[in-house]
């Protein structure tokens, strides 16, 4: 296993089985995007669960990558103008502060 982007593979094993036509097989040599059901604490798969090999599923790894990334990645030029703007008003503040003060205090 190289990746996992969502459960836990604890015995490290996907287990697929040869129940009539759900069965899949995986040749040896090959890499795939395999994708599992967790049942009863171990990962499952069957011929219906979308498995590609790696060299089919590029599209399928871009978008496990975009739903794994924290939601923030892609936004921080929002954290970034979030940040300028409350530095604008912390300074709008001290300002007006040292203002108000300047004409209240003889």
């Amino acid at each position: 296993m190289k990746k996992a982007w969502k459960g836990n593979l604890t015995d490290g094993y996907v287990y697929s089985g040869f129940n009539g036509m759900c069965g899949t097989e995986f040749e040896v040599g090959n890499t795939y995007l395999v994708y599992t059901n967790n049942v009863e604490g171990k990962e499952l798969t069957s011929l219906c669960s979308g498995n590609k090999l790696i060299t089919e599923a590029s599209k399928d790894i871009q978008a496990l990558d975009r739903l794994s990334e924290p939601e923030w990645k892609n936004k921080y030029i929002l954290i970034l103008l979030f940040a300028f703007a409350f530095a604008v008003a912390i300074s709008i503040i001290i300002w007006r502060a040292k203002l108000w003060l300047k004409n209240n205090v003889h």
